[in-house]
């Protein structure tokens, strides 16, 4: 048996290769759940997932009572120790969707910017809740724009 030290995932995009994320994306009725242009195209990363868009209860939701529960139902009976959330703080903090994904033009306001910020916070901490919960260590990356505290300030 193979045990990991940690496992990851994504707290930024819903990526194809989790099942729990791709029934996201791709059932019917989640319209609202994902970053999307004027025109109600999702905004996809130019080399991955979809942007969650936890402004939304219903996603905040589902992301901690489906997708890291699954992860802290799983975790110590599989020898996983932590849980490793990647990009804690990018999109909101900087983050550009008008280069770096395929909603070009997009230009969120910053008041728009800072709420969708706070709850992921909200969710982060949740998250963080229900892994210790079951034993596990969270383990969020916040290095991705934490560099330029100006982004980062929301007066």
């Amino acid at each position: 048996a193979v045990e990991a030290s940690f496992v990851y995932r994504h707290s930024q995009l819903a990526l194809d290769w989790y099942a729990l994320d791709r029934a996201a994306v791709y059932s019917a009725g989640h319209d609202g759940w994902f970053i999307a242009d004027a025109s109600g195209r999702r905004c996809r990363e130019n080399d991955g997932g979809y942007h969650w868009n936890f402004s939304n209860p219903a996603v905040r939701t589902f992301w901690v009572d489906r997708v890291i529960a699954e992860v802290a139902s799983e975790g110590r009976t599989a020898g996983i120790r932590s849980v490793f959330l990647d990009e804690g703080d990018s999109t909101y903090c900087g983050y550009s969707f008008a280069t770096e994904t395929n909603c070009t033009g997009l230009r969120l306001p910053r008041r728009v910017l800072a709420q969708l910020y706070r709850d992921k916070l909200t969710a982060l901490r949740a998250a963080a809740t229900l892994l210790n919960a079951h034993g596990l260590a969270p383990i969020i990356s916040l290095h991705a724009h934490w560099a330029s505290p100006a982004h980062c300030r929301w007066a």
